[in-house]
């Protein structure tokens, strides 16, 4: 208990010092008024002044020249001699009342000072934290590809944004042996740091080939095996996988439990959610079925690649953004360019958040068919 210190050192003088005057102060006032008025709450004075500022130990002996001042002014006022007895037993309480007071005080400066201890104990883990999380998404950024490759035929917009420092949400492009380009898409299970180590993981397994698979479900597979091997228990990653180039109007794509691509059609603004013929995410199974995919697309007509957190973005209510308000934003702006039609669906989820926070990780891909020989 004696651990509570207000100053150090030298510092705590002044306080005993202002609370020798205040005790001898309370002394003479005592002994002047004597019965007529009441001192005796005002030996509390020195006694609070100790225990919160000086200590405990402090707190009690003030506590103790206290009582034998009260003592004292009794004595020297003459007011025991017909019952002495009543002396010893006031004495006892006003003793036992100051040593109970700053007992107390000294025990409430002491969960203060834990308290104080324990918040700047837990900002320094924080910050330490927020470092290591701000330099896990520095990492991951890095790791993601600075701008889409030329695709012949497409032409290619991306948003990516974390809802945390870092993310588990990933998106990739490889250049296949025929020619073509592999797009890859995928969100890992959780959110933060422990996310973003599952996407690394992953992004460097379906890196790890020197020519990833050009078919869909075979590149899925190989993935899927890999990452069984390493994954932790209860881990997933779920993904999409689409290749363009072989022939100019088709692309070919498969998926791990992930959502699938939307086709919006620029002649009549239908948009169409691609058949997904979805098999497991990533890292659950050892053999689960990825099915392959085709669907032709006609200049103009504009590809969407997402994760999840776009349509279950949510409002301070908790509402969701939903596939239904992306549907209309797509339909409306398809006649934009790709990196404006990004803008446009930020634009829309934007105004739906009303300045809620993400609540996941945010990435979308715009593919615009042009039909020409240079994306």
């Amino acid at each position: 208990m004696d651990q509570v210190r207000g100053p150090t050192g030298k510092r705590r003088w002044p306080w005993v010092a202002l609370a020798t005057v205040a005790l001898a102060l309370v002394v003479i006032v005592d002994f002047v008024t004597g019965t007529e008025a009441s001192a005796s709450l005002l030996y509390l004075v020195p006694v609070s002044i100790t225990a919160w500022f000086v200590s405990l130990r402090a707190g009690g002996a003030f506590a103790l020249a206290g009582a034998a001042g009260w003592a004292a002014t009794y004595v020297l006022s003459r007011h025991f001699v017909y019952r002495p007895g009543l002396l010893y037993w006031n004495t006892a309480v006003e003793t036992a009342v100051y040593l109970i007071v700053a007992v107390m005080l000294a025990t409430i400066r002491l969960d203060i000072e834990r308290q104080r201890a324990l918040a700047a104990r837990l900002e320094l883990a924080y910050q330490e934290l927020d470092h290591e999380s701000l330099k896990v998404g520095e990492l991951q950024r890095q790791m993601l590809p600075a701008a889409p490759p030329p695709i012949p035929g497409y032409r290619v917009a991306v948003h990516y944004s974390p809802s945390a420092r870092a993310g588990g949400d990933s998106y990739d492009f490889f250049d296949l042996q025929d020619g073509g380009i592999g797009l890859w898409i995928s969100d890992a299970s959780g959110h933060g740091s422990p996310a973003a180590v599952v996407m690394a993981m992953t992004r460097a397994l379906v890196r790890g080939d020197g020519h990833p698979a050009a078919a869909p479900d075979r590149f899925l597979d190989s993935a899927n095996r890999r990452l069984k091997r390493i994954i932790l228990p209860g881990q997933f990653v779920t993904a999409c996988y689409a290749v363009f180039g072989r022939d100019r109007g088709e692309v070919e794509y498969s998926l791990a439990g992930h959502n699938p691509p939307l086709l919006v059609h620029r002649t009549d603004g239908a948009v169409e959610k691609l058949e997904s013929f979805a098999g497991l995410p990533l890292g659950l199974f050892a053999d689960p079925l990825y099915r392959r995919a085709a669907v032709r697309v006609s200049p103009g007509d504009t590809l969407l690649f997402y994760t999840d957190g776009l349509t279950e973005a949510m409002d301070p209510e908790q509402g969701l953004f939903g596939i239904e308000r992306l549907e209309r934003v797509l339909i409306e702006h398809r006649d934009r360019p790709e990196a404006e039609l990004c803008e446009r669906v930020l634009d829309a989820l934007r105004e739906h958040r009303r300045g809620a926070p993400l609540s996941d990780d945010l990435t979308f891909i715009v593919v615009r068919a042009t039909g020409a020989e240079d994306a």
